[in-house]
């Protein structure tokens, strides 16, 4: 695959010429398979200024590939779940509980359309009582902590009625 001069096939300097040159590549492996591999060839140049020899490094990274594969795969399917449930709200915050993502059921149960809700810290699904004795934030701190931090409690809905719920963080 590489040679002294230019490659025909891919058009880009070569190993001999002085450069580095990196790839990633599919291989398929007589013995095992197909293998998703990255290689990277650097050039020893002598004191001279003359290219006389590389080293190179080829890994394999065919397991870190299946792995994200299934990851996206595995993140796709549950946004899609937590996304459709209309009976459950389900919402996530950032670690000061400003609300990154809000699905249709708390849409139908806290009456904030996500366009509305997002950005805004999860507080102002509190009741002004629990604000003020600062339960939104003991929650998220319980929760990291133990990590879950469940309760029943009255929340607020975007009309300003109150529902009595049990929750989970």
């Amino acid at each position: 695959m590489l040679c002294a001069d230019r490659s025909p096939k891919y058009g880009t300097p070569v190993l001999f010429s002085g450069d580095e040159v990196n790839y990633d590549a599919v291989l398929d492996y007589e013995s095992i398979g197909e293998r998703f591999i990255h290689g990277s060839y650097t050039s020893d140049v002598g004191p001279d200024g003359q290219v006389r020899g590389f080293y190179a490094m080829i890994n394999d990274l065919t397991e870190l590939k299946r792995s994200e594969s299934a990851l996206r795969a595995s993140e796709h399917r549950m946004r899609l779940l937590a996304e459709n449930v209309r009976d459950y709200a389900i919402f996530t915050t950032d670690e000061e509980g400003v609300i990154d993502t809000w699905n249709i059921g708390a849409e139908n149960i806290f009456g904030y359309r996500a366009e509305e809700i997002l950005g805004q810290n999860a507080e102002v699904l509190f009741t002004s009582e629990d604000r003020a004795r600062g339960i939104p934030m003991r929650e998220m701190r319980l929760a990291k902590r133990n990590l879950r931090a469940a309760d029943e409690r009255w929340h607020v809905r975007k009309d300003g009625s109150r529902f009595f719920a049990s929750g989970v963080v």
